[in-house]
């Protein structure tokens, strides 16, 4: 089955997809939000509606082609204007069916979306009642220039995406330095730390604690102070991993990056 999906709790349902990128369903009283549509492989939008016959909204935390890839899928979808260009470039069939093949799926080109040719404005601090839950916003640039994270606010679980995980790419051209994206960082610990518990990714390391926040601004102040790390096909590993692709040293963030400055 190109789907899967498991329910997290009461109101949120992970949606596993191909290219090894999850998907979330918020289920409220009233209304549902989507958060990312994976590559547009298949028909994702008749999945979701197997799953819920709410009124829904579609929310992308970026315009990466495994997060907007199927957009096009859907009638009200919201992100960042920053991201735009972005998301213009990297939901192209061609670009979607390079990632997907890269990911072990050799794409049927009769099974992909259109391109997603346009989104309505996700802005800092928007927020969405879906009835007896609320969905916020937030910012935190880096890994693009639009990326967002969505809380459920009274569950105190936020979804990271992929703008802070187990291997942040920072090492793309559109990506923030290093020390832009230790200043959003920092401003996002300020204004929302106290706000949730428990974080939710976009790939494989799915879950986690709210430190990965202060992991991620202690590493970049690390590189930041002269910290070397391993230089890669892809740009520098910040710091040595084991075989699952996780941090050596037990903690939960890391990166490969471009530039500091």
């Amino acid at each position: 089955m190109t789907f899967s999906h498991e329910r997290i709790t009461p109101h949120i349902i992970r949606l596993s997809l191909p290219g090894n990128v999850y998907a979330y369903l918020f289920c409220g009283e009233k209304r549902a939000l989507l958060a990312d549509t994976g590559c547009g492989y298949d028909d994702l939008a008749g999945y979701v509606r197997s799953l819920t016959d709410l009124p829904l909204t579609v929310w992308l935390t970026h315009g990466h082609v495994d997060h907007a890839g199927g957009a096009s899928q859907f009638a009200e979808v919201y992100m960042n204007e920053k991201d735009t260009e972005i998301c213009r470039m990297h939901t192209h069939k061609a670009a979607r069916g390079v990632y997907l093949k890269a990911n072990g799926v050799n794409a049927d080109n009769d099974l992909m979306a259109d391109m997603c040719r346009e989104t309505l404005p996700l802005r800092d601090n928007d927020e969405i009642d879906l009835g007896g839950i609320h969905v916020a916003a937030w910012e935190c640039a880096g890994h693009t220039p639009g990326s967002m994270v969505f809380c459920l606010k009274e569950e105190r679980i936020v979804l990271l995406g992929d703008a802070c995980n187990s291997l942040t790419y920072l090492q793309l051209d559109h990506c923030l330095s290093i020390k832009q994206y230790l200043a959003n960082l920092q401003k996002f610990r300020a204004e929302h730390y106290d706000a949730f518990d428990t974080c939710l990714y976009s790939h494989p390391h799915n879950y986690g604690g709210k430190e990965i926040i202060d992991e991620a601004v202690e590493g970049c102040e690390e590189i930041i102070a002269g910290h070397t790390g391993e230089k890669t096909k892809r740009g520098i590993l910040a710091f040595p991993m084991d075989a699952g692709f996780r941090r050596a040293d037990g903690k939960s963030f890391n990166c490969i990056y471009s530039r500091v400055e």
